[in-house]
């Protein structure tokens, strides 16, 4: 994920020369549209911490994670998969 950030940064510049997309404060950081090609550097968005965290870790994408990296669904406050569970879903 480096390397693309860095052909973005040297194609565009360094992302807190911009305002974020979402609220216009300060950008910090190059956000990759969703489900877009991520080798063209217009693909993607000036957006400050914040709004990148929101918009990257929607409810669906949090549980695409948690079922490609511990292979289920998992939900606040529902019992472990497993006993030793450390997907960080089954935690109130």
């Amino acid at each position: 994920m480096y390397a693309l950030h860095k052909r973005v940064r040297k194609a565009r510049g360094r992302a807190n020369t911009y305002s974020c997309v979402d609220c216009g404060r300060p950008a910090r950081e190059w956000s990759q549209i969703h489900d877009s090609d991520a080798m063209d550097v217009n693909n993607f968005e000036p957006r400050c911490r914040s709004c990148h965290l929101k918009y990257d870790y929607t409810d669906e994408r949090k549980a695409n994670l948690s079922l490609s990296l511990y292979g289920h669904k998992g939900s606040k406050g529902s019992k472990p998969c497993q006993p030793d569970c450390l997907c960080g879903k089954h935690f109130r």
